[in-house]
Formats: structure tokens, C-alpha cells, sequence
């Protein structure tokens, strides 16, 4: 019913399963939902200086315009104290406020879907609402 990109780094999680043979076609042919978790903080040495926008754009060059269905983006900003901390690790909270969500596809979901636990991590439960509520 729905195939589901990440939450996880981009180059070394996400965009290696879209280089095997055959796999990007069948993604394209799925009838099931094709929806891309956004991250919530760029990777040092992976997608540093990357907006949302990048993101999404990097999805579409390994698979293709149009097959994303649907991109689930976090909307609540990390409190500065924890930011903080991630930002030794040369780390960015991933913007959402420049991405284009008037366009037919993909179709944006924006909620807070931040952990409070004290890491910068995607609520499993917040998550999980918004992925069974495309079913």
C-alpha cells in the first residue's frame, strides 16, 4: 500500500537502494503510495548545507519527477540548546519554509513530527499517525 523512503541519510540509506538494477522502474510502476520522510538535520560530510528542497531534489534525480507521492516534513524546530549541540557536528536543522508545496507532486505534509526525548529524532508515534493516515 505505500513505500516508504527513511527517515535516514540520504547517500549511504536511501539513495543506495534507488542504484539497484531494475528498482527504481518498479518503485515507478508500483501502484502503491511513494512517500519520503524529509530529515531533520543535515550530515556533515553528506548533505551539509542542504535545504529541504535539495532533499527532495536529490530523490527525484535517482528515481525520477513525479513518483513521489507524497513528503512528510517536520515543522518544529529543535530547541537552541540542543541544536547546540549537533552543530559540533557541524549538523543543520533542515529548513522547511522554502520548499514549494503549490505543485501537484509531491504533495507536502508538514506537522511536528519531533521526538522530545532530548535527541533531534523523528516520534516514532507523531511518525506512524501521519504515515497510516495515507492508507
Amino acid at each position: 500500500d505505500l513505500i516508504v523512503f527513511g527517515p535516514g541519510d540520504l547517500y549511504t540509506s536511501i539513495i543506495p537502494n534507488l542504484l539497484v538494477k531494475n528498482v527504481p522502474q518498479a518503485i515507478k510502476t508500483a501502484k502503491a503510495k511513494k512517500v519520503f520522510v524529509m530529515n531533520l538535520m543535515t550530515k556533515f560530510g553528506e548533505t551539509q548545507g542542504f535545504s529541504a528542497k535539495d532533499f527532495v531534489g536529490k530523490i527525484e534525480k535517482y528515481l525520477g519527477k513525479n513518483v513521489i507521492d507524497y513528503v512528510i516534513v517536520n515543522t518544529k524546530k529543535p530547541k537552541s540548546a540542543v541544536l547546540k549541540r549537533y552543530k559540533k557536528e557541524k549538523a543543520e536543522f533542515v529548513n522547511p519554509e522554502k520548499l514549494n508545496a503549490k505543485g501537484k507532486k509531491p504533495k507536502y505534509i508538514f506537522a511536528d513530527l519531533l521526538d522530545s526525548d532530548g535527541l533531534i529524532r523523528h516520534s516514532q508515534k507523531k511518525l506512524a499517525k501521519v504515515i497510516l493516515s495515507l492508507l
